[in-house]
């Protein structure tokens, strides 16, 4: 998406949002936005070092009680090899944007607006699986009349392609089947201790339809815990996918320190048991509160094969955390990575990140 294409829709947004707003003159409107500048300041390996480049996240959200919009935009200076600068461009990976609003009570209409099951939450990752989205990508209407249940369903803005394949005896010239991958999912909320939701996506496509099970355990302030499974996952999450993906997270606060863990792995679908697994990926995190405003972090991942775990990639992660009352979030961190036993690069990501 170019940067034209972006302010446009940035426009278009507060459009929606100012004259919806003007309809229920008596919504008060909220705005939250925040700006996250950061770096990897340099790539350092056995016989270079090179500058990493830059990024510029911008984030906003604007709610009322009748209508809610958001965007979400990730600048990036990129370098080439030598580490000189190369371009300038919007991370489309990292762009999103969504627009919704409540006509009646209970039922929210949104265009690109995100619905996750909670079990799909990775904590360090700070990201969603993808199969536990129960809306989005698309007009979403969601429904929560039922007191603890909610219940949506998505109609994509476009088809999705398939071709028949490599087939010699094809027609070249015949056109890929369409297939409208509608989704749909459901969440029910047991008193904010524990969250039990499903999904399906592409449910007009035998060959691509998915579904999800996923849950979240709170039983305090202190402790979380997110599970879930999903079959015909293609997207998944830190490049594990697959025919039945597991995911598992939690987060543990006994006072001053910290303990986080996610997990993510494929298991074989023929043999269906964990020591069968092709792929996984798992990352630690300890943490203490040295004060209110300073966290010291020992952490890393693993991006490995069950039965050659040798071969995988494992990235050592120390990091420090400074957090000001009005200057916002900082956070220094380096990042040490082996490749099969052997040591690739090392990098230092720094960010600060403030509210207004």
């Amino acid at each position: 998406m170019c940067i034209k294409s972006m302010k446009s829709t940035a426009v278009i947004l507060c459009s929606i949002l100012v004259s919806c707003a003007a309809v229920y003159a008596d919504d008060a409107i909220k705005i939250e936005s925040y700006n996250k500048i950061g770096s990897d300041i340099v790539k350092i390996t056995d016989d270079s070092s090179a500058f990493a480049g830059m990024y510029d996240r911008f984030v906003t959200d604007i709610t009322s009680d009748r209508v809610d919009a958001g965007i979400d935009a990730k600048m990036q200076l990129t370098t080439n090899e030598w580490g000189r600068p190369d371009a300038i461009s919007l991370n489309k990976d990292k762009w999103d944007w969504y627009a919704a609003f409540r006509p009646v009570r209970d039922v929210t209409l949104g265009f690109s607006t995100n619905y996750w099951l909670a079990g799909s939450y990775l904590v360090i990752e700070d990201d969603n699986i993808a199969g536990g989205k129960m809306g989005s990508d698309g007009f979403t209407a969601a429904y929560s009349g039922i007191p603890g249940l909610t219940l949506a369903v998505t109609a994509p803005f476009g088809f999705d392609e398939e071709s028949d394949g490599p087939d010699k005896f094809d027609d070249k010239d015949a056109e890929p089947e369409k297939y409208f991958t509608a989704g749909i999912g459901g969440e029910y909320n047991f008193k904010d201790k524990v969250f039990l939701g499903v999904t399906v996506h592409d449910a007009a496509n035998d060959d691509t339809r998915g579904w999800g099970v996923y849950g979240s355990f709170v039983p305090s302030d202190s402790f979380v815990l997110y599970a879930g499974y999903g079959y015909r996952d293609k997207e998944g999450l830190c490049d594990v996918s697959g025919n039945n993906l597991v995911n598992a997270s939690f987060k543990f606060t006994p006072g001053v320190f910290l303990f986080e863990g996610d997990y993510i792995t494929n298991i074989n679908g023929d043999k269906g048991n964990a020591a069968d697994c092709d792929i996984f990926y798992a990352a630690a995190d300890i943490g203490y509160n040295v004060t209110d405003e300073v966290l010291i972090e020992a952490g890393g991942t693993v991006h490995a094969e069950y039965g050659n775990a040798d071969k995988g990639k494992y990235v050592l992660k120390p990091a420090l955390i400074y957090t000001h009352k009005t200057l916002g979030e900082f956070k220094v961190e380096a990042d040490i990575t082996w490749i099969d036993q052997n040591f690739d690069n090392m990098c230092f990501p720094l960010y600060w990140k403030y509210s207004f």
